[in-house]
């Protein structure tokens, strides 16, 4: 709620004869944006067992987030493996 008192700056418990009284609602949320992560080389495909596949991927954070969880998935997306990568520099990811 504001409230604004024609001649000066109101005081808690006033009664004023001009002024006026509009409420507004303000909503604070956390943002939940994740950080943007790509791959410039990534296409549909499959491993055969025994195989390996080398994924390279980037990821634009503006937000200060300090580490990414990715998640592996099979096509029936059941989840493989979930490694995390950070962006200090020495954790060899």
């Amino acid at each position: 709620r504001v409230y604004m008192k024609y001649g000066g700056a109101p005081s808690s418990c006033e009664n004023a004869n001009y002024g006026e009284v509009e409420d507004y609602k303000i909503e604070i949320v956390e943002d939940n944006s994740p950080p943007y992560i790509w791959n410039f080389n990534y296409g549909a495909g499959y491993v055969q067992a025994g195989e390996q596949a080398i994924i390279n991927v980037h990821v634009y954070d503006n937000y200060g987030v300090s580490s990414v969880y990715a998640e592996i998935e099979s096509p029936d997306e059941n989840v493989l493996d979930v490694i995390q990568l950070f962006d200090d520099g020495i954790h060899n990811d």
